[in-house]
């Protein structure tokens, strides 16, 4: 039985990025449009007659027949089209990876303001439909499709290029594009949809776009080997009947190891450039955990070294945070303890994490009471379903089960 929702999302951004290159990236509409008529038009033929035997190219070619219909019965159109038309992609046409770069380029253009950012690389260069993207960001779809629409407008307004950058604006739109990347990753690793405790199909497009534009540069290598770092952890990080595990409580042997030895591979690629980025120190710390064979087995004080060189560059709240975290295994829960209650406020929408990070210490420190406590806010804070029952779970069995 074919897999539909995987062949769409394999196979739609290939086809969207390859018909923005050839109609030009004002079309980048017409090129979405065509590419999910081709595949409706998939399962309404594929079901009766079977699929051909490259379902890729037959899926390119309907595509660009879609899109130039829509262009000849478009009278407003019809005199912009150029007079010799491409032909149709050839039946055995491979996939140029080159154009989905692009257009990954193109999504995370600068003039765009980060969320924008997000929403339309998730849209165009990943294939998710309006409705999960709405659910990621808390918004209604018509909302999120209002603001897709105004980032395609600035796009064609700014003339934006279907290029990879020069040598030159390549600094700046690079970093966008990686920043796009991992915050898709994590919508995916930690979603906030209420039902879902992990969107394995989001965080792995994330590591695919990873993967693409990791030839670019060292840090962009060095995303890479982060999120295969992450990505091995997957088929543990989840429970038999559905519930988050954290680091102390999964099947070591359940990850993922030929994704591990793919990231250290990037990890080492990405140390021939001059220039250490947050990527690097963040694959640093995933790569002590992928090396080790329990959690008190882990470097934890090269762990807690390298969340103080993050934080020193980049101190946000939740690398202050997770730099305490790694204190209380390097230097013992009390001193864990005591640098996560010195962190200033937590922000409103990780209230949850500090609650659950002074819970651990605490259970740790076998106060029992005070961590149950702790977990039951956390519980009460939490953003998803998944973490919530997480930490009522936690809670409960520090009570049933005191230390």
């Amino acid at each position: 039985m074919l897999d539909w929702p995987n062949l769409f999302r394999r196979e739609y951004p290939a086809i969207v990025a390859s018909l923005v290159k050839r109609l030009g990236r004002a079309r980048l509409d017409l090129a979405e449009d065509a590419a999910q008529e081709a595949l409706a038009r998939a399962v309404a033929d594929w079901r009766v007659k079977g699929p051909p035997d490259r379902p890729g190219a037959w899926l390119s070619a309907v595509a660009w027949r879609c899109a130039i219909d829509a262009l000849r019965q478009s009278s407003r159109e019809q005199d912009e089209l150029p007079p010799d038309l491409p032909a149709a992609p050839a039946a055995d046409a491979p996939s140029v990876p080159d154009d989905a770069l692009r257009l990954l380029f193109l999504c995370a253009h600068p003039s765009l303001p980060r969320e924008d950012q997000i929403a339309l690389t998730l849209k165009a260069a990943c294939g998710f439909g309006t409705a999960e993207i709405a659910r990621a960001f808390f918004l209604d779809e018509a909302t999120l499709a209002q603001r897709i629409v105004r980032a395609k407008k600035r796009l064609r307004d700014k003339g934006a290029s279907f290029e990879i950058p020069a040598p030159e604006e390549l600094p700046p739109r690079l970093d966008a594009v990686l920043d796009v990347i991992y915050l898709a990753f994590n919508e995916g690793y930690t979603p906030r949809d209420a039902d879902a405790p992990l969107r394995r199909d989001v965080a792995l497009e994330a590591l695919r776009l990873a993967r693409l534009a990791a030839p670019v540069a060292p840090r962009a290598e060095a995303l890479a080997a982060l999120l295969c770092f992450q990505s091995s952890r997957f088929a543990a990080r989840i429970s038999a009947v559905g519930e988050l595990l954290p680091l102390e409580e999964q099947d070591r042997a359940m990850w993922d190891r030929p994704l591990i030895a793919e990231g250290i591979g990037r990890l080492a690629a990405a140390a021939k450039g001059d220039r250490v980025s947050e990527y690097h120190l963040l694959a640093g710390i995933a790569v002590c955990h992928a090396a080790a064979t329990s959690v008190d087995a882990t470097d934890w004080t090269r762990i807690a070294t390298l969340y103080a060189e993050l934080e020193r560059r980049t101190p946000t709240w939740l690398v202050r945070l997770n730099r305490a975290v790694a204190i209380s295994y390097a230097d013992g829960p009390a001193a864990g303890l005591a640098a996560i209650e010195a962190l200033p406020p937590a922000p409103g929408a990780a209230s949850h994490l500090f609650h659950a990070a002074r819970a651990d210490a605490m259970r740790r420190m076998k106060m029992t009471v005070e961590a149950a406590a702790g977990y039951r806010a956390a519980a009460a804070a939490a953003p998803s379903l998944a973490e919530r029952v997480f930490f009522e779970r936690r809670a409960g069995l520090l009570l049933r089960h005191p230390l």
